[in-house]
């Protein structure tokens, strides 16, 4: 079944409307939140600093899934293109990495990278693969409570017989005891254990990934799961 968009043009002012009705109320709940972990209005204990950062961390993340449901609907009805730029996959990495650390808690699950040597070249959308590389691994933690995240960048070394129409291969592994199906987070159904918040992420991951001429894969090894980010490399 194929959907016209051009037959649904109150889509977007529906989706405006209810990011507005959300966002509203968040706001004012995150800015009490603020107000609280500030200590202006009184101390807190251990545990409720703890629990304040929680709610000041997930809403922020709702807020931010709001704005991505916006520009995804813009994006299929072609009112907003991707900003393709020559970009160094190691230093868009690299970045990444380093801003997921800053704000990450001391009992977080060790999140091991090692900046490649080269500069693995190609052309994409920054702040999209930015999204895309924030999402995979908070979703991911999140939701395989692993017991230490690994991420690689290297070349693709085509020895099989389905080469690869890519280069370069990004590997973000969840390491730990438990690891669901990874067929579970491509099927949309009642029965499944993966958010729906957590699908959508990887909805969009694919869905930006192929329009920048990329592809997302997802399976399980021995003791692990790993998602991998295939890139072509820029023309010359």
């Amino acid at each position: 079944m194929r959907f016209d968009w051009e037959e649904l043009p109150e889509t977007d002012a529906i989706i405006s409307a209810l990011s507005h009705d959300l966002r509203s109320p968040l706001n004012t709940i995150l800015g009490f939140t603020e107000i609280l972990l500030s200590k202006r209005i009184g101390k807190l204990n251990e545990e409720q600093q703890k629990q304040l950062r929680i709610i000041l961390k997930r809403g922020n993340l709702l807020l931010s899934t709001l704005d991505q449901l916006i520009d995804y609907t813009k994006v299929i009805r072609h009112e907003q293109k991707l900003r393709p730029a020559s970009l160094a996959l190691n230093v868009l990495l690299t970045s990444t990495m380093e801003r997921i650390r800053e704000g990450r808690p001391a009992e977080a699950p060790p999140l091991i990278y090692r900046a490649a040597k080269g500069s693995y070249r190609i052309r994409g959308d920054e702040q999209k693969l930015h999204t895309i590389f924030m999402q995979i691994i908070h979703e991911g933690e999140e939701l395989f409570q692993p017991r230490e995240i690994r991420v690689s960048l290297g070349k693709i070394r085509n020895t099989g017989e389905a080469p690869s129409s890519q280069d370069f291969r990004i590997a973000i592994q969840f390491l730990g005891r438990g690891i669901m199906d990874p067929r579970e987070l491509l099927v949309w159904n009642s029965s499944s254990r993966v958010p729906g918040k957590t699908k959508f992420a990887l909805h969009l991951a694919d869905f930006y990934m192929r329009l920048m001429k990329g592809k997302l894969g997802v399976s399980r090894k021995k003791g692990c799961i790993e998602f991998t980010l295939d890139f072509c490399e820029e023309e010359q």
